[in-house]
């Protein structure tokens, strides 16, 4: 790291030395984290998203920095919210990171990797929704994750239990006249419900999950 951090100093037009160090720092971050070195790892994993945010300042249409970006906001979201118990921090960031994911799509929608790892985005985006209990917003992200193409079998699986995790929040929350909130949980189960057929017609069988 010490030595790309030079030659960025040395000339900081050439993009490709600070996109090895801010690989590097990234992946300092992640196996720091799985050791349980998260004091280390929290302000690699903030270096990182503002060194990315940086890079696409340069050049906004890169689909790869905007990938990039997009991983790493969710990296330091769902550190936020499995370390920190941080749901706020984690829901900003992993809200900023979808975006950045579909706007590398968007610029390449040939690249696999931007569909498979948008399926794990909308994953952790709606656990840390359901644990800050918005259902409202969790049924937004659930249809948007569904609008992703080609729809995973498994993917409706889960976002069909998202739905259903909703209704009980939606019974009860204050905010809806009371007419509303059975309308709303009434709404939620008809999605899930479709969300079931149309994986059962997709070959999904193995509902012990």
């Amino acid at each position: 790291i010490a030595i790309d951090e030079e030659l960025v100093r040395l000339d900081a037009k050439q993009l490709q030395p600070l996109e090895d160090m801010v690989n590097a720092r990234s992946n300092l971050a992640v196996v720091l984290m799985s050791s349980g070195e998260v004091e280390r790892a929290e302000p690699l994993f903030r270096e990182v998203v503002e060194q990315r945010r940086s890079l696409l300042e340069r050049l906004p249409e890169r689909a790869d920095y905007h990938f990039d970006l997009g991983v790493s906001c969710h990296n330091l979201g769902r550190f936020l919210r499995e370390n920190r118990g941080d749901l706020v921090g984690a829901l900003e960031l992993e809200l900023e990171g979808i975006e950045h994911e579909l706007a590398a799509r968007a610029f390449n929608p040939a690249e696999p990797r931007y569909a498979w790892s948008l399926r794990g985005q909308f994953l952790s985006l709606c656990t840390t929704i359901l644990e800050s209990q918005d259902h409202a917003l969790l049924a937004a992200q659930v249809q948007r994750w569904m609008e992703l193409e080609p729809t995973a079998p498994d993917d409706a699986i889960q976002a069909a239990s998202f739905l259903s995790r909703s209704i009980p929040l939606a019974e009860v929350d204050p905010s809806l006249p009371e007419t509303e909130r059975a309308e709303t949980a009434e709404r939620y189960a008809k999605h899930g419900l479709e969300l079931i057929r149309l994986a059962i017609d997709q070959g999904f069988a193995d509902f012990k999950l």
